[in-house]
């Protein structure tokens, strides 16, 4: 964190933003993350909410894995 703790949670708000503001029906709301879905009927928008929901944890997962083999990465890197 560029200034310490005290701006953390800015900070990680920023960074969801980043991450996740291009997908369909994700709002993030500082460290909070919104799903929406829509339809016509209660079942349109149920199943709209939940492949918002599966896209959002993929991406999620993706950068996880990223940054986990970066930290492996690092961790080959010092060792030489």
């Amino acid at each position: 964190m560029p200034f310490g703790v005290n701006a953390a949670p800015e900070e990680f708000g920023f960074k969801l933003h980043e991450h996740l503001s291009d997908l369909q029906g994700v709002e993030v709301l500082r460290e909070d993350i919104l799903m929406i879905g829509s339809g016509d009927t209660l079942e349109e928008a149920t199943v709209d909410h939940d492949e918002n929901l599966n896209k959002m944890m993929m991406m999620m997962m993706m950068m996880m894995m990223m940054m986990m083999m970066m930290n492996l990465l690092l961790i080959e890197l010092t060792r030489v």
